[in-house]
């Protein structure tokens, strides 16, 4: 039996970065200076052994790479895609897109003024309205790009489906298993594409370095095993190389709230390779701190990914206490989590888990989750695999949850507070829905806990850019051929990323990747003239209305 003390060294020891701490005695850097601030040496001549030459560049092949790939290689432009990875690499669900063709098919309308006025004041002042524009006006034009191609090839490629009355698209095709899939198989379909349009991927070949020309961007050097390259861009490079996550001086810089969190993005390749490279030549980021999506899903844990993350249940930290109305949206349930003691977070049911598991609302993760098709066979699967745990009393529920001691005591004493609140119909320590309070008492057996641990799945921000996603200098003047995209570009966010549409990451990026690739080749159509404006506000999709996310 384990102690809380014991289980939250376990937990820090086994999934927390090491704490990074800046060397103000090194003879580069200034105090208070990271070390991936100092722009390295030029790679020396001798060690390139290649040049490739295209029109375009781009530097990572995942969402907002891919969906820039193909709209600069449809319009004839030369491509080549330097990946860090062996693969293309990109996670998403669904995704925020406004005014698509398949949206208006459902019957689905947008005033993308409004749209444009919510995100920025969402914002709260740290977003680019221009920017924000750009994305929302032509994330409809992006998909409609896939579309095309989709309709031409038919079944196997897939296809966009609209969720009605709603911002939220999935797509579909036949490899498709779970949630978690949608997108990367989106992404996957979408570089066969890019290829038979000429465009040429190079993988396991990370871009090291931007080379510039009076001021200009015109190559990028990239390594390749113990070798470099250099690939030649006429017409610009599109910077797509996702977060900064997992480089911990970046983290400790622009996100210091994520500091010392387990990131939960894999493989681990978000090291901010664009973000460097473009502040090596003089980009302008963002102070900070940059938005963060701090999610329990997918989970940091070993056990892997468990149903209900954001459901009402009764929750405490590893001391036993509640500390929180559980019955709050998911990032705030999060981000109180990750301030508690280990990061770690319980919640706790009874008996009636079944028979009330669907009646808490639609927020987000009130269900079997992502990994899941069913409530049933979440139930099942993560009952097998130590996800949940199951008791038959409360001595087995302490000791499932390693508690001892205080904390067993202490959980005790909370179990006996939270059921005399849910008979009393009022929960005065912290107000839940009194609807919830009573089909979340703990009281008869089976009991069943889940731990939880919040982590930030990724930091979307970045460098300034315009309405066409080129990258501002530190005197906010235009980086000739060079563009930001996705989660390298500022402008969208406040320091906590919106739920609200769901799915606004994976629309961004998308949206910036084709805005990119368009723009770059001198191809990016006046994009307010696709928009139809809307007959009759109450035919609109507008902010405020609860979005359902289909997985």
């Amino acid at each position: 039996m384990l102690g809380a003390s014991t289980a939250l060294g376990g937990l820090l020891a086994g999934c927390s970065p090491a704490e990074t701490s800046v060397a103000s005695d090194s003879p580069n850097l200034s105090e208070g200076q990271y070390s991936f601030e100092i722009a390295p040496d030029p790679v020396p001549e001798d060690k390139i052994v290649e040049t490739v030459e295209a029109d375009v560049v781009i530097v990572g092949a995942g969402l907002a790479g891919t969906f820039a790939a193909v709209a600069a290689a449809e319009e004839g432009a030369s491509v080549v895609v330097l990946q860090k990875s062996s693969q293309p690499v990109t996670h998403g669900i669904g995704f925020c897109v406004f005014d698509a063709g398949v949206q208006r098919a459902n019957g689905n309308v947008y005033d993308l003024k409004v749209w444009t006025q919510y995100f920025t004041e969402e914002s709260y002042g740290y977003g680019n309205q221009p920017y924000i524009e750009s994305i929302i006006y032509n994330s409809g034009r992006a998909i409609d790009m896939l579309m095309k191609y989709a309709e031409q090839k038919g079944e196997s490629f897939g296809t966009v489906m609209a969720t009605p009355n709603s911002t939220m698209c999935v797509f579909d095709c036949p490899e498709v298993t779970n949630g978690y899939s949608r997108v990367p198989n989106m992404v996957n379909k979408l570089v066969s594409v890019a290829e038979e349009l000429g465009a040429e991927y190079r993988y396991s070949t990370p871009a090291v370095q931007l080379e510039t020309e009076e001021g200009r961007v015109v190559a990028v050097i990239a390594k390749s095993g113990s070798e470099y390259i250099r690939a030649k861009a006429s017409k610009g490079v599109i910077l797509a190389t996702g977060d900064i996550g997992n480089d911990p001086e970046m983290v400790a810089k622009y996100a210091p709230f994520c500091q010392g969190l387990p990131n939960t993005y894999m493989p681990q390749d978000n090291t901010g390779d664009g973000h460097k490279m473009a502040l090596w030549i003089g980009a302008r980021m963002f102070k900070g701190p940059f938005s963060q999506a701090i999610h329990y899903d997918p989970s940091p844990l070993p056990e892997g990914d468990a149903p209900f993350s954001g459901s009402p249940y009764l929750a405490v930290n590893a001391l036993g206490i509640r500390y929180q109305n559980e019955d709050l949206d998911y990032p705030v349930i999060a981000n109180l989590n990750c301030q508690q003691p280990g990061n770690l977070r319980w919640q706790i049911i009874d008996k009636t888990f079944t028979e009330y598991w669907s009646d808490f609302g639609t927020r987000m993760a009130r269900d079997h989750g992502f990994e899941f098709t069913t409530n049933e066979e979440a139930l099942e699967t993560c009952l097998e695999n130590g996800a949940i745990l199951k008791a038959e009393s409360l001595d087995e529920l302490a000791a499932n949850m390693g508690f001892e001691g205080k904390a067993k005591d202490t959980l005790f004493a909370t179990i006996k507070r939270y059921n005399e609140l849910c008979d009393a119909g009022v929960d005065e320590d912290f107000g839940k829905n009194p609807e919830y309070l009573v089909k979340t008492a703990v009281k008869e057996p089976p009991f069943y806990s889940i731990k939880r641990s919040a982590a930030p799945l990724a930091l979307l921000d970045g460098v300034y850019a315009t309405e066409k996603m080129e990258a501002y200098d530190t005197e906010m003047s235009v980086i000739p051929g060079l563009y930001v995209t996705g989660n390298v570009a500022h402008g969208m966010f406040n320091v906590d990323y919106t739920l609200d549409p769901g799915g606004i990451s994976c629309g961004r990026a998308l949206s910036s990747g084709y805005i990119a690739g368009k723009a770059v080749v001198n191809a990016l159509p006046d994009y307010k003239s696709y928009y139809q404006d809307v007959a009759g506000e109450s035919t609109a999709v507008n902010p405020g209305v609860q979005m359902v996310m289909e997985y």
